[in-house]
């Protein structure tokens, strides 16, 4: 049987192995992770909260709920799956809800932008290729951060332009925040209909990793892009 203790002993020494260089410095110690049966959250509209799970998994740092989260009940399908070699979840189509997200203590994403407290919906797309970037993105898969208030229908149609302009936070030039998404490493993840889990990736960065229907989702909850170049 595992030992919950001793699962949270090993994620924090993992942590702090992980954050070792100075560009991870600023991101949150993940300790563990619960479900609850939490309902969503009473700011979500009707036709929002229908789209959610009931229940909510939260991603915790030594006994403090850093991000709550409930995923949608089913992941609308590309048309055309994208077949590129750095796209892990071509099957999804692009600006489709993933999830709300509530970010409850300080956290940063992805790119190491703090996101502020609050509700987000979280929608999925490609992170834009550009080889003139100073850093590499592994995968492209990510889910973008729209404040709830500007997200309300979960059938909305975003053009993929407006979707990462929403994401951005308060500067004109910010990058959009977002959440990494990495492909699922065999015997890593839960069984589908198993609970969430807290896995590593191939960069020793902590993702939640759960089920929707019949995909396996691990997001990236303290890592950095920059952490990832200096591997």
């Amino acid at each position: 049987m595992r030992n919950p203790l001793r699962s949270s002993l090993l994620w924090v020494l993992f942590a702090c192995l992980a954050g070792c260089s100075t560009a991870s410095e600023a991101h949150t110690l993940v300790t563990g992770v619960e479900l609850r049966d939490t309902p969503p959250p009473a700011a979500c509209p009707a036709q929002l909260k229908a789209a959610l799970r009931p229940g909510c998994m939260v991603v915790r740092s030594l006994g403090e709920d850093v991000l709550r989260i409930w995923s949608v009940r089913e992941l609308k399908r590309a048309q055309s799956p994208q077949a590129f070699s750095d796209v892990a979840y071509g099957e999804i189509a692009e600006g489709a809800l993933a999830g709300v997200v509530e970010v409850c203590a300080s956290w940063y994403d992805y790119r190491d932008q703090a996101v502020k407290l609050g509700l987000y919906t979280l929608r999925y797309a490609l992170v834009r290729a550009d080889p003139a970037a100073l850093v590499h993105e592994r995968w492209r898969d990510a889910l973008f951060f729209l404040p709830l208030d500007k997200d309300p229908d979960p059938a909305r149609v975003w053009p993929l332009e407006l979707l990462r302009a929403f994401a951005t936070g308060d500067r004109e030039d910010a990058i959009p925040r977002r959440m990494a998404l990495f492909p699922a490493q065999e015997g890593r993840g839960p069984a589908k209909g198993d609970p969430p889990r807290l896995v590593g990736n191939p960069l020793n960065q902590p993702m939640l990793s759960f089920w929707v229907q019949d995909i396996n989702l691990n997001l990236v909850v303290a890592g950095s892009v920059f952490l990832s170049n200096q591997q």
